[in-house]
């Protein structure tokens, strides 16, 4: 990997795996974690097709484990203001693990489309392009995952 692609995609990666876990050190850490194992993948001769949603599913597993290795800790994400977590945090961090939880039902397929229309705003078309799969395709897995989460996190739904 060249240091152009890692300036190119790092600012991305960093983002999306912010947007999961809210604290800027995690998500400092699962960027590392992400681009080391794009490194090693790179280093064995394999590359993948389309790296911005190989990047983006990896850093989003990568984000779920991180949540879900905090939920098991029992440590607030983010301890960045004082020693002891507030309760809104604690609230915050249980709301992420149980999100974490929920996206980690999905298929890698769902869990995919959903990041890609979520979090980087891509269209159906071009999602449907990226992932090589029709528009109704891509839609189905979009309307799949939103019906899992809505199943799964009943009472984290937005108040209209």
């Amino acid at each position: 990997m060249s240091v152009e692609a890692f300036e190119h995609h790092r600012a991305q990666v960093y983002g999306w795996a912010f947007r999961l876990l809210q604290n800027h050190h995690d998500a400092l850490d699962v960027t590392q974690d992400v681009f080391i194992k794009w490194w090693r993948l790179l280093a064995k001769g394999d590359s993948p097709a389309n790296p911005p949603a190989w990047l983006r599913q990896v850093t989003v597993n990568q984000a779920i484990d991180a949540l879900r290795k905090s939920a098991v800790r029992k440590e607030p994400i983010a301890l960045e203001k004082s020693a002891v977590a507030e309760p809104t945090d604690l609230a915050h961090r249980e709301s992420l693990c149980r999100l974490a939880d929920a996206l980690h039902h999905l298929t890698q397929r769902q869990r995919s489309v959903l990041t890609a229309k979520i979090f980087d705003g891509c269209t159906f078309a071009n999602i449907a392009e990226t992932m090589e799969l029709s528009i109704p395709t891509v839609k189905s897995h979009y309307f799949r995952a939103l019906q899992t989460l809505r199943a799964k996190l009943p009472d984290l739904r937005r108040e209209s």
